[in-house]
C-alpha cells in the first residue's frame, strides 16, 4: 500500500513538471526575441621583412645582423664566430644565391619565430610566425658593402587571433562557442569559424554570420554586417525571456565588442494589418476605404499623422479614419483626383502593451485611380464582317454599360456620310467578353465597300458608355474611320480578284470573286458605283464561254443617245458601260448598283430595265437587298422601287452588263436610270415626291412633280436639255476592289 501512494506521489510530481514545461513553452512562443551585437576587427597580422644578399667577396668577416637581440655573425675565412653570436658560415661560398641559402638555413634553425622564403636570386622573404604589432621589430646590421639590404620586421597589426572565441551561454542548454580559425584546427566542441581567407573586418564578421545562421545553435540568426562590420543575433521568439544570456569573447585586440543578449520578453508586442482596398480601380465618385486590425493591442493611438498616402502618377486624395476601441480602425481616402495609384503605410507606435509597441505597416496594397473616360483608340475601328464593325475602346467598358439595342448612341456612316447604317445591337468583343471592345451590328454594309466606314459616338445618347469606374465616354464626333476594302483592279488580268474556271480568262464559263469588287465611274453628280460581293459567281445567260478581260466601266453616253431610250421628254444625265458589251451576265449574289442623285432622301422611285437596248422595259431581274439570293438572273424577293438614301439610288440586280443614268420629264414624272445584260433601267417617281421644278414644256411652276434628272443632279437646276448635254464633261473610269 505505502509502494502505490509513493507511485502515485512519483506520478502527480512528474505531470506537474511536465504539464509546467509545456505551459512555459506556450507563454515564451508568443514572446519577444532576446538580441545582442558583436563587433568585429580583421584578423591580426604577422611582420614582414626581406634581405637582400651580396657574394661572400663582399662581406667582411665578423659583420653581423640582429633581430630582436639574435646576433647573427658572417664567417668568411671558416675560423668561427663571436661567443653568444649565431654562426653565418659563408666560407664555402661564392655569389649572392650561395650566401643567401646560407643566410635563411641559419634562421631557420636559430628558431626566433621568422619562417624563410629562398627567392633563389640573392633574396629573402621574412615572415613572422605571430601576429600582432608587437611583431614589428627592426633587423640591424653592420654590413658595410651598400649592396647589402635588410627590410623590416615591419606592417604585423593586431587583430582577431586564430583559436579565439565567442561564446554565447544559454540558461537551460550547453554554451555554444564559436571558434575563429585559420589553420582547420578547432577545439571538437566548439563551431568553426574559417577566417583563413579574410582581410577585413567585414570579410570576419560575414563568416561569423554565416556560420551562426548555419550552425545547430539553438534558434540563433544573425543578420548584417553594418558598415561598422556590426552583426546583430537574435535567439529565438520562443525563449522570451530566457533567451537573455551573456556573450562573452577572449578576443584580445581592440575594438572587437560584445553586447547581449538581452530585451528578451514573454509577451510580444502588438502586431497590426492592413487590408486590401475596398476597390481595386475608384475615380472622383469613389471612396475608398481600409481595415486597419491589431493583434494583442492593449491601447491604440492611431492619429493622421500616423498614416502615409503613397502615390504614383497625379493621383491624390484625402485621408481620414475613423474606429475605437483596440482592434480595429477604418482608414478612408476621398477627394480622389488625377491619374495613378494610391496607397497607405501606417507608422510604428500606434498600439502597445506590456511587451512594447506595434511595429508599422505597409506600404499596402494599392488601387488605381482611373479619372479618364472610355476613348476611341488609335486604329480602333475594324471590320468583323459586312454586318459587324468592332470599335476599340481604350479602357474596359463596365459590364452593365451595354444594355440598350445601341448603347451610347453610336452612328456608322459610309465615310464621306453618303450612307447611314443603323446600328440595330452593341455587344462585347469575342467569346472571351473582351470589355475593350464594342461590336456594332449594322445592316450589311457592302455598298460602302468602295469608300469605307466611319464611326461616331454621341455622348448621352441612347444610354451611356461608361468604364468600370463610371467615367464616361465623350462624344466624338469625328470618330474612326475604315478604310474602304478595294484594291485596284486591272481588266487584263481578272485573276487578280476572281477565280477563273479553266485558267482561261479569255475563255471561262465561271468567275468567283475572291474578294468584295468595285468598278466605279465618275459622272457629274458624283461617283457611279458598281460593287459584286465576295464569293459571287458570275455566267453568262446561256452558261456558254466569255472573254472576261473584254469586260469595261466606261461613258456610255454616246450609246445611249443613239438608242430607242431618248423620246421627247428624255433628258440623259450619265451612262455606264459596265461588263461585257452585248453580253448577259447571270450573278449569283445581288450586285449592288449606286447611282447618284439629287433627290430629297426618302423619296421613292420605281426602277425598270431594258433587255433589248430600249425597245421593251421590264422590272425582271431585280431584288430587295444585297442579301438576298439569285437563281438564273432573278432575285428571291423582285421588288419595282427603289427608296433614295444618302443621295443615292441603291438598286440590287441579279443580271447586268450596261448601265446608264437619265431623266425623262412628263406630267407622270418619271426618272429613268440604266442597267441590265446589254440593258437600260428606268426609275419612276411615286406620287410620294412632292418637289416642283418647272421644266422646258411650262413656261409655269407645274403642281405636278416633274423632276429630270438633269434637275437632280446639275446645281443650280437647269431647265434646258440642250444646255446640259453640250455641258456634259468626260468622265474617269476606274476598277476598284477589295
Amino acid at each position: 500500500m505505502n509502494r502505490l501512494k509513493r507511485f502515485f506521489l512519483l506520478f502527480l510530481i512528474a505531470s506537474f513538471v511536465i504539464v509546467g514545461l509545456v505551459f512555459v513553452k506556450q507563454i515564451n512562443a508568443v514572446g519577444i526575441a532576446a538580441t545582442g551585437t558583436i563587433t568585429v576587427v580583421p584578423p591580426a597580422i604577422s611582420a614582414i621583412g626581406t634581405i637582400t644578399l651580396v657574394p661572400k667577396a663582399n662581406l667582411v668577416d665578423g659583420e653581423t645582423f640582429d633581430y630582436w637581440g639574435n646576433i647573427f655573425e658572417f664567417d668568411v675565412d671558416g675560423d668561427g664566430v663571436e661567443p653568444g653570436h649565431l654562426l653565418v658560415d659563408v666560407s664555402s661560398a661564392i655569389d649572392a644565391i650561395d650566401v643567401a641559402f646560407v643566410v635563411g638555413t641559419a634562421i631557420e634553425n636559430a628558431s626566433i619565430g621568422i619562417v624563410v622564403t629562398d627567392n633563389l636570386d640573392g633574396t629573402l622573404d621574412l615572415e613572422t610566425v605571430g601576429f600582432g604589432s608587437d611583431q614589428n621589430y627592426e633587423i640591424t646590421d653592420t654590413v658595410a658593402d651598400e649592396g647589402f639590404i635588410v627590410t623590416g620586421m615591419s606592417g604585423g597589426t593586431d587583430g582577431i587571433l586564430d583559436g579565439e572565441t565567442v561564446t554565447i551561454s544559454f540558461e537551460l542548454e550547453s554554451p555554444v562557442i564559436f571558434e575563429f580559425d585559420i589553420n582547420d584546427n578547432v577545439v571538437e566542441s566548439n563551431i568553426q569559424v574559417d577566417i583563413s581567407s579574410a582581410n577585413t573586418a567585414e570579410d570576419v564578421a560575414t563568416a561569423l554570420v554565416n556560420t551562426i545562421n548555419g550552425a545547430a545553435a539553438p534558434e540563433l540568426t544573425a543578420e548584417g554586417p553594418d558598415e561598422n562590420s556590426t552583426l546583430t543575433i537574435a535567439n529565438g521568439s520562443g525563449n522570451g525571456s530566457l533567451g537573455n544570456v551573456p556573450i562573452t569573447t577572449n578576443v584580445g585586440a581592440a575594438g572587437f565588442e560584445v553586447s547581449g543578449m538581452s530585451g528578451g520578453s514573454d509577451t510580444a508586442p502588438p502586431t497590426i494589418d492592413i487590408s486590401v482596398p475596398s476597390l481595386s480601380t475608384a475615380s472622383s465618385t469613389s471612396s475608398v476605404t481600409y481595415t486597419i486590425t491589431y493583434e494583442d493591442a492593449v491601447s491604440v493611438t492611431l492619429a493622421s499623422g500616423d498614416i502615409t498616402l503613397n502615390t504614383t502618377g497625379t493621383a491624390t486624395g484625402t485621408v481620414g479614419f475613423s474606429g475605437t476601441g483596440t482592434s480595429t480602425r477604418t482608414v478612408a481616402i476621398s477627394g480622389i483626383s488625377g491619374n495613378g495609384t494610391l496607397g497607405i503605410t501606417i507608422a510604428s507606435g500606434t498600439a502597445s502593451n506590456e511587451g512594447g509597441d506595434a511595429p508599422g505597416a505597409g506600404p499596402s496594397t494599392t488601387f488605381t485611380v482611373d479619372n479618364t473616360g472610355p476613348i476611341f483608340v488609335s486604329g480602333a475601328l475594324s471590320r468583323v464582317s459586312d454586318t459587324e464593325f468592332s470599335v476599340d475602346i481604350a479602357s474596359d467598358v463596365a459590364t452593365s454599360t451595354l444594355t440598350n439595342n445601341n448603347d451610347g448612341g453610336f452612328t456608322v456612316t459610309e465615310k464621306g456620310g453618303s450612307a447611314t447604317y443603323v446600328v440595330f445591337s452593341t455587344h462585347y468583343g469575342g467569346l472571351s467578353k473582351t470589355y475593350h471592345k464594342i461590336h456594332l451590328v449594322v445592316a450589311i454594309t457592302i455598298p460602302s465597300a468602295a469608300k469605307g466606314i466611319t464611326a461616331t459616338y454621341v455622348a448621352g445618347g441612347n444610354g451611356r458608355v461608361v468604364d468600370n469606374v463610371g467615367n464616361p465616354m465623350a462624344t466624338d464626333a469625328v470618330g474612326k474611320s475604315f478604310n474602304a476594302w478595294a484594291t485596284a483592279f486591272d481588266p487584263s488580268d481578272p485573276s487578280t480578284v476572281f477565280t477563273v474556271d479553266g485558267g482561261d480568262p479569255e475563255s471561262t464559263t465561271l468567275l468567283t470573286a475572291t474578294t468584295d469588287v468595285s468598278a466605279t465611274t465618275t459622272s457629274s453628280a458624283g461617283d457611279i458605283e458598281v460593287i459584286i460581293p465576295i464569293g459571287t459567281e458570275i455566267t453568262k445567260d446561256d452558261n456558254s464561254a466569255f472573254d472576261a478581260t473584254a469586260a469595261t466601266s466606261t461613258d456610255a453616253t454616246n450609246v445611249i443617245l443613239g438608242s430607242s431610250l431618248m423620246t421627247a421628254g428624255v433628258t440623259l444625265q450619265g451612262a455606264v458601260q459596265f461588263g461585257i458589251s452585248g453580253t448577259t451576265l447571270h450573278f449569283s449574289n445581288p450586285v449592288i448598283v449606286r447611282i447618284p442623285v439629287i433627290v430629297p432622301n426618302g423619296t421613292v422611285l420605281d426602277i425598270r430595265r431594258s433587255p433589248d437596248g430600249g425597245a421593251t422595259w421590264t422590272t425582271a431581274g431585280f431584288t430587295a437587298s444585297a442579301t438576298d439570293t439569285c437563281l438564273n438572273g432573278n432575285g428571291n424577293h423582285p421588288v419595282t422601287t427603289t427608296t433614295i438614301a444618302g443621295g443615292y439610288a441603291t438598286i440590287f440586280t441579279c443580271q447586268a452588263s450596261d448601265f446608264a443614268t437619265y431623266s425623262y420629264s412628263q406630267p407622270s414624272s418619271s426618272y429613268y436610270y440604266g442597267g441590265g445584260g446589254g440593258t437600260l433601267t428606268t426609275i419612276t417617281a411615286t406620287s410620294t415626291a412632292t418637289t416642283t421644278i418647272t421644266t422646258t414644256a411650262t413656261t409655269t411652276a407645274s403642281t405636278t412633280p416633274s423632276l429630270t434628272l438633269q434637275d437632280l443632279l446639275a446645281s443650280p437646276y437647269r431647265s434646258t436639255q440642250n444646255s446640259y448635254l453640250s455641258s456634259q464633261s468626260s468622265r474617269d473610269h476606274r476598277f476598284t476592289s477589295s
